[in-house]
C-alpha cells in the first residue's frame, strides 16, 4: 500500500536503498571508464602515459569511495530494516516485534538477507581494491573491475525487494507473533533432538575462539593453511550462531526455555544484547574470508609482501569480532545462571 510509505523509518529505509543503488551504478559506470581507460593505454603515447595514469587513479579512487558509500547505506539499511518493522508492529495488531511485520509483508525476510549480502560483497570487493591498490602494475585491475559490475544488480535487486515489501505490507490485518509462529516452529525443527541447542552453542563458541585463534596465530605466521582455516572456522561460527542464538542464547536471555526469538534481543529488555552481537558476527564475516581471498589473488599476482600485510589487518579485526562474539554468546547464558543459582532455564544443572 503506497501509504505505508509516509511511515518515517520504512521511507527512510526505501530511501536508503534507492541512495545505495545509484551511488553503485555511478560507481560501475566509473569502473567501465577505467576498464576502458586501461585498455587504451597500451596505445597512448609515453608524453600523455603519466596523465592517463593520474587521471585513472583519481577515477579508481572515485568508484572506490562510492562502493564505501553503498557498503555504509546498506550497514544502515540493516539497522533501518529491522527498527521500521519493529516500530511498525505496534501498529500491527498480534505482532510483538520485528519477526510479525517481516512475515507480514512480502519479501520481508528475503530483503533483510539481501542487504547483508549486499554489505558483504561490498566489504569483499573494498579488500580486493585495496590490495590491488598496493601492487606496482595493478596485474588484477581487469578482475577488480568486472566484480564490480556484478555488486549493481545486487543492489537493484535489494531496491526491488524493499519496494515490494513496503508496498505489501497490510497494516489492517492481524499478523503471527514470534511466539505463536516462530517459537512452536523452532520447537517442531528440533523434535525430539533436546541436546542439537547445546551443540550448536558449543560449535558456535569452539568455533568462534578458534577464528579468534587463527587470527591472531597469523600475525606471527605466514603458514599457508591458516587463511583458509580461518575463513572456514569465521563461517562455521557464524552459521552455528543462528541456532544457537534461536535454542540456547535466547531462551537464557529471556528465562524462558520456549522463547527463541532473535528479533526480541535487539530490545531493551535484554539489554539489546542482539544488536552488538549481530554485529560481531557480521564483522567476523566480513573479514575472516578476507586473508584467504587475498592470498589466493596474491599468486595471480605472484607477489606476498603487500598480500602479507592486508591479511595480517583483516585476520587481526576478524579475532577482535570474534572475541567479541565469544563473549556476547556467553554473557546471556552466564548471567541466567548466576542468577538461577546455576539452574539451567531448560531445567536441571548448567
Amino acid at each position: 500500500m503506497v501509504e505505508n510509505l509516509l511511515h518515517p523509518t520504512l521511507l527512510a529505509r526505501l530511501l536508503g536503498a534507492l541512495a545505495a543503488l545509484g551511488v553503485t551504478v555511478v560507481a560501475s559506470g566509473v569502473g567501465l571508464q577505467v576498464l576502458a581507460a586501461r585498455r587504451a593505454q597500451g596505445s597512448t603515447d609515453p608524453a600523455s602515459l603519466r596523465e592517463a595514469t593520474i587521471v585513472l587513479e583519481r577515477r579508481a579512487e572515485l568508484a572506490a569511495m562510492l562502493v564505501q558509500a553503498a557498503m555504509v547505506f546498506q550497514l544502515l539499511n540493516v539497522v533501518l530494516s529491522v527498527v521500521a518493522a519493529d516500530r511498525l508492529s505496534a501498529s500491527v495488531q498480534g505482532a510483538m516485534c520485528a519477526y510479525g511485520v517481516l512475515d507480514l509483508g512480502s519479501s520481508g525476510f528475503a530483503m533483510l538477507g539481501v542487504t547483508v549480502l549486499t554489505a558483504l560483497s561490498c566489504a569483499l570487493w573494498l579488500a580486493v581494491y585495496r590490495y590491488d591498490l598496493r601492487l606496482p602494475s595493478s596485474s588484477l585491475g581487469a578482475v577488480t573491475w568486472r566484480a564490480l559490475l556484478l555488486i549493481a544488480p545486487l543492489l537493484a535487486l535489494d531496491f526491488a525487494l524493499t519496494l515490494r515489501f513496503a508496498l505489501s505490507l497490510d497494516l489492517s490485518v492481524v499478523a503471527s507473533c514470534c511466539a505463536s509462529q516462530l517459537d512452536p516452529e523452532v520447537a517442531a525443527a528440533l523434535g525430539a533432538h533436546v541436546a542439537l541447542p547445546r551443540v550448536a552453542f558449543g560449535v558456535a563458541v569452539g568455533a568462534s575462539l578458534t577464528s579468534a585463534a587463527l587470527g591472531l596465530r597469523m600475525q606471527r605466521s605466514d603458514t599457508r593453511a591458516l587463511a583458509p582455516l580461518l575463513a572456514l572456522s569465521s563461517v562455521v561460527a557464524c552459521l552455528a550462531s543462528v541456532p544457537a542464538i534461536m535454542g540456547f542464547v535466547a531462551p537464557h536471555a529471556y528465562g524462558s526455555p520456549v522463547h527463541t526469538c532473535p528479533f526480541c534481543l535487539l530490545h531493551a529488555d535484554v539489554w539489546g544484547v542482539g544488536w552488538p552481537l549481530f554485529g560481531a558476527l557480521f564483522a567476523g564475516l566480513a573479514l575472516g574470508p578476507v586473508p584467504a581471498v587475498v592470498r589466493a589473488l596474491s599468486r595471480i599476482s605472484g607477489e606476498r609482501e603487500h598480500a602479507r600485510a592486508l591479511e595480517r589487518a583483516a585476520a587481526r579485526f576478524a579475532a577482535y569480532a570474534f572475541v567479541a562474539a565469544f563473549a556476547l554468546l556467553l554473557a546471556p547464558v552466564v548471567v541466567y545462571l548466576v542468577r538461577s543459582g546455576g539452574v539451567s532455564v531448560f531445567g536441571g544443572a548448567g
